[in-house]
């Protein structure tokens, strides 16, 4: 069986390491799988895209060219928002690979035109990492229900015309979306609940099967080592935040606000890695940012931290959370979207009532105060963390789903 998967990039970015994973755990189980993407990052032969200097070049155009319409909306806000309109050959792409399944990830940022998936003459299989599938143009709605009936008078651009901008891209996928042969995939129980809410996806088929982890890359590992590669002091509690929590959507004020509220400040020190322009100054703790690491880094730093905080508004299933949990460290998280999925309360970690900040501090402080229980929760994330996704597990349930599509083609 061949499967080629769309993705805007193999590396770039959350929802393209999840498209990877399952991608490269497909080919280890014997799937003859291919990606096509827009920005390549892997070395991988068997992912297909941009390739010299005038090609990547042309991607980022696509990227900025694709935002000409936000133009007309100066009061948008900062949260992505694609139109999806920038015209493309991709169809044509997709029928040189020959493919038996197309199975669609995260696919905007100028990398297809939304109508070229009604042109996909094959079964597809496409796996929700955020709302724009079934919103008139935005990722995450926020308290925005709209996309429910029918959006207009968008609040993520500032608009109060019932025919803006998220209205005619809505139209162009009712229009697309209409006859599909194509089955939705959600990682997380919320985000499934979403679309099964929205009129553009209501009537699809929509399962929900999590993204995978390779469990024996991503495990516990010997913290005091950490704290030597690190050079961290071993006396202080280590809280990892990940990366680009400052945004809005990731809920960086709320973190701010609770690290406010605990006791003994001092005692705590924050930890962030990724390409981020955090505010540190404004943090109550001190913060250490460790810049881009390598993923060798990254699987140390999960051991080496005492707990991770996810302070998520809204969230599908985040890629650091499960990764923490593997490394047999507990999160503290709000109880929002796809983290009540991963994280099971007093468990595996800490689920704070909803933006309750002085909840998400009691939370922190109850995962440190104790170290039996710390090592108990640890072991516990990590058993969780295999059972729901490991690469074997997840990649099963989608061979599944690809041969029923198969014998029903």
């Amino acid at each position: 069986m061949r499967v080629l998967h769309l993705s805007t990039s193999d590396t770039g970015g959350g929802a393209a390491r999840a498209a990877y994973r399952l991608h490269s755990g497909l080919r280890s189980n014997g799937v003859d799988s291919r990606m096509l993407v827009q920005n390549k990052g892997s070395e991988d032969s068997h992912v297909y895209g941009t390739e010299g200097a005038i090609k990547k070049i042309n991607s980022k155009i696509r990227r900025q060219f694709d935002k000409l319409p936000l133009i007309q909306y100066p009061n948008r806000d900062s949260e992505t928002f694609s139109p999806a309109w920038t015209p493309e050959r991709r169809a044509k792409q997709i029928a040189k690979y020959d493919p038996d399944i197309v199975h669609l990830h995260w696919i905007s940022g100028g990398y297809i035109q939304l109508e070229t998936i009604a042109e996909i003459d094959v079964p597809v299989v496409w796996t929700l990492h955020d709302m724009w599938p079934f919103t008139g143009g935005c990722h995450y709605s926020k308290s925005c229900t709209k996309y429910q009936k029918e959006c207009g008078s968008c609040p993520h651009l500032g608009s109060d015309d019932l025919n803006d901008l998220s209205n005619s891209v809505w139209k162009r996928k009712r229009k697309a979306w209409a006859g599909l042969n194509i089955i939705v995939v959600s990682p997380s129980q919320w985000l499934a609940e979403q679309a099964r809410k929205s009129s553009l996806m209501s009537r699809m088929r929509i399962e929900v099967i999590p993204n995978c982890l390779d469990m024996d890359s991503f495990c516990p590992m010997d913290r005091a080592e950490g704290i030597r590669h690190f050079n961290l002091n071993e006396e202080k509690y280590y809280l990892l935040f990940g990366a680009a929590y400052e945004t809005p959507r990731k809920g960086g004020d709320l973190l701010y606000e609770a690290l406010g509220q605990l006791s003994g400040k001092t005692d705590f020190v924050g930890l962030t890695f990724g390409n981020v322009n955090n505010k540190d100054s404004e943090s109550p703790i001190p913060v250490r940012h460790l810049g881009k690491l390598s993923e060798d880094d990254l699987r140390l730093l999960y051991s080496t931290a005492d707990l991770t905080v996810v302070p998520s508004r809204e969230d599908n299933l985040p890629n650091v959370a499960i990764e923490s949990m593997a490394s047999g460290t507990p999160c503290a998280t709000f109880n929002v979207g796809g983290l009540s999925d991963i994280v099971d309360h007093r468990k595996t970690g800490y689920l704070a009532e909803p933006f309750d900040t002085t909840d998400l501090a009691r939370g922190i402080e109850w995962i440190v105060n104790s170290l039996s229980d710390q090592i108990e929760l640890g072991n516990q994330a990590r058993t969780t963390a295999q059972r729901r996704y490991s690469i074997d597990l997840v990649t099963q349930q989608y061979c599944e789903l690809y041969d029923e599509l198969s014998l029903g083609n």
